[in-house]
């Protein structure tokens, strides 16, 4: 059997829960960062607690955090002989590049989760992956029997205290760089988002029907996003009256086959399509104009004008 794991929480909290309920678990990643084995530790824990056993390999081709590392290797220090981490050495040219969770139950079920995501914060929760969780046993198999050619094999190297001071300095070195990378893909980011709902040509919430499809973080719908709306003269449409709707939200946060539902609808009449980032700018504008209609409000009235 193979499951989709592609929204926000449902990669985390299955490997969360496969980890702290296993015999033995694999991992195998391009790169860990701080945040991401904050996320997992204390489900490693529990299984060393109940006597279970991990081996975890990394990469250092991308910018893996020795702070992250020096965590794994606290948690292996504390379980000495029931967590094994090494770190991959490829070939000149060549970039350890797979995302594998290997579990094998104490029934000796063994599955697997391979995708996209990295062992850090943005792979388990932030980032738009794509993973499928594997419960065929051949195939979790085969993928345990490619885990171990490469940590059982001569690229691989157990973490010492001085190679993770010697990776250090480097890291500081390439951490300049990435950073100036970082800015620049912000601002490729920025300049793709400039004319992003340019065809929504209302250009306002007031006296408009307002869809909305996907999750917004710390917004939910009914007690805080749609009196929201209502509060800024915006009117809510529902799946059902889709085809009157001035615009649709897609929000952060996906949602599955009800998103696309009303994706697809949206598209079939023609209705515009926006981002939660361009939403919330109309929020500031139409709150914007209601301040200055107030301050004119006031101002007329101290004056005796008339409008």
């Amino acid at each position: 059997m193979i499951r989709p794991l592609l929204y926000e929480r449902q990669l985390v909290t299955k490997v969360q829960r496969e980890l702290a309920s296993a015999q033995q678990f694999q991992v195998a990643t391009a790169m860990v960062s701080v945040a991401g084995v904050e996320w997992i530790h204390r489900s490693i824990e529990q299984c060393m607690e109940k006597g279970g056993s991990g081996r975890i390999l990394f990469g250092i081709d991308l910018p893996s955090d020795p702070k992250a590392i020096e965590r794994l290797r606290d948690i292996a220090t504390e379980y000495s002989g029931q967590l094994e981490l090494k770190y991959f050495r490829p070939l000149k040219n060549r970039i350890f590049h797979p995302k594998l969770f290997l579990f094998r139950t104490r029934s000796g079920k063994t599955s697997a989760i391979i995708g996209s995501s990295n062992l850090t914060g943005g792979g388990l929760t932030e980032n738009y992956e794509a993973n499928v969780w594997v419960q065929t046993s051949a195939l979790a198999n085969e993928l345990a029997d490619y885990f171990d050619e490469h940590f059982e094999g001569a690229y691989s190297s157990r973490v010492t205290s001085e190679w993770i001071a010697s990776y250090r300095k480097e890291w500081q070195q390439r951490k300049k760089l990435l950073d100036r990378l970082r800015r620049l893909r912000q601002k490729s980011q920025a300049i793709a988002r400039k004319h992003v709902g340019k065809s929504y040509s209302a250009k306002r919430i007031k006296g408009y029907r307002l869809a909305f499809t996907g999750g917004i973080s710390d917004w939910p719908r009914s007690s805080r996003l749609y009196p929201l709306v209502r509060r800024l003269g915006g009117e809510i449409v529902e799946i059902k009256q889709i085809s009157t709707a001035n615009c649709l939200i897609h929000a952060e946060l996906m949602g599955g086959r009800k998103t696309t539902r009303k994706l697809r609808g949206a598209r079939h009449f023609h209705i515009p399509i926006i981002t939660e980032e361009d939403f919330w700018a109309l929020v500031r504008k139409e709150e914007t104009i209601r301040r200055r209609r107030l301050k004119v409000g006031v101002g007329s009235r101290k004056t005796g004008l008339r409008h």
